[in-house]
């Protein structure tokens, strides 16, 4: 269970959401190096080539698919970045028109499919998440799937706007303006 989790959250981390893929993950890293093993027992003669070939193999079937994934994962995380203070500004909008954070992050959850769907999915899992463990927590979530300052700096806005109860319109189209000056920099 713990590794099908790990291995869930590697494949949502770097943009994969289809969970049938999931379960023929490990299967296929194990069938393919089964594959070459035996494709290097039966074709490789010489004792140093065939222990190079198997590490190799090994190398190659075990590790690199966990690499991709994490260079997945990286651009990801760039590219929400990147898209945020798009967010931001619509998130602003909602707030200004009397929405709560909760129900902003609802809505964008839903509203975004068509301009980011993995924005779209991040915000949809911290709207979950805030459902069930309060949107503090929910905030802390997100930094971590997220690690990025401009995410970091949103989440403390909006913690700080709960704990204080600040009007966070205003504040969001600054935080939003400020991280596309930092882009264009």
């Amino acid at each position: 269970k713990g590794t099908q989790r790990e291995i869930r959250n590697k494949f949502e981390d770097a943009g994969i959401y289809n969970k049938d893929l999931l379960r023929y993950y490990q299967p296929l890293k194990f069938g393919l190096l089964a594959v070459a093993v035996i494709c290097i027992l039966l074709f490789v003669h010489e004792t140093n080539d065939m222990l190079i070939s198997l590490l190799v193999a090994i190398i190659g079937v075990i590790i690199v698919p966990d690499m991709y994934l994490a260079l997945r994962r990286k651009r990801l995380i760039v590219k929400n970045s990147r898209q945020l203070p798009y967010m931001i500004d619509m998130m602003a909008v909602c707030v200004q028109t009397g929405m709560t954070l909760e129900g902003a992050f609802r809505y964008l959850g839903d509203e975004l499919k068509s301009f980011d769907k993995d924005l779209c999915y991040q915000i949809r899992k911290t709207s979950d998440a805030a459902e069930v463990k309060g949107m503090e927590a929910a905030l802390v979530d997100l930094t971590k799937r997220v690690p990025t300052p401009q995410v970091r700096s949103f989440a403390l806005t909006l913690t700080q706007n709960i704990q204080y109860g600040t009007s966070v319109a205003p504040v969001l189209s600054d935080l939003a303006e400020d991280f596309r000056n930092e882009q264009i920099l």
